[in-house]
């Protein structure tokens, strides 16, 4: 930092180079650590599904079957994200939940004050998921 101050400092326009990078650096610390689908899905006032798989999981192909019948039945009633668990902003996200497995299925609402895991030997069974789904509405 002092070393950034001495590079300023012989700038002719100093104060406005100091008044740019507090700015910049205020920005900085006042963003969210990350921002994706599950933020932007609950910022729709909905509850929301999520669904954190990996592709080549045995189980997770299984309740990729159950999510894609789920999503079509619930489209109304709840925002669906689905996220691979492998890319970055999937591991950013299980961090954040601190969740240690996949396949992964969750009911949230907008306020994250209710949030409901769906155990994955449920997940991959229809009805099972399907009866968390409508108990959690009410």
């Amino acid at each position: 930092m002092y070393n950034i101050l001495l590079t300023l400092s012989d700038c002719k326009c100093y104060h406005q180079d100091m008044i740019k990078l507090i700015f910049i650096l205020s920005l900085l610390l006042c963003m969210p650590v990350f921002a994706g689908q599950y933020e932007d899905a609950l910022r729709t006032g909905q509850p929301v599904c999520l669904y954190i798989h990996v592709k080549d999981c045995k189980y997770c192909k299984q309740t990729n079957q159950v999510f894609e019948r789920i999503v079509q039945h619930y489209k109304k009633s709840y925002r669906f994200v689905s996220i691979d668990a492998q890319s970055p902003y999937g591991l950013l996200l299980m961090e954040d939940l601190r969740v240690g497995f996949v396949p992964f299925v969750m009911l949230a609402d907008a306020r994250r004050q209710y949030v409901t895991p769906i155990f994955p030997s449920c997940s991959i069974d229809y009805a099972c998921t399907e009866k968390e789904m409508k108990n959690f509405l009410k």
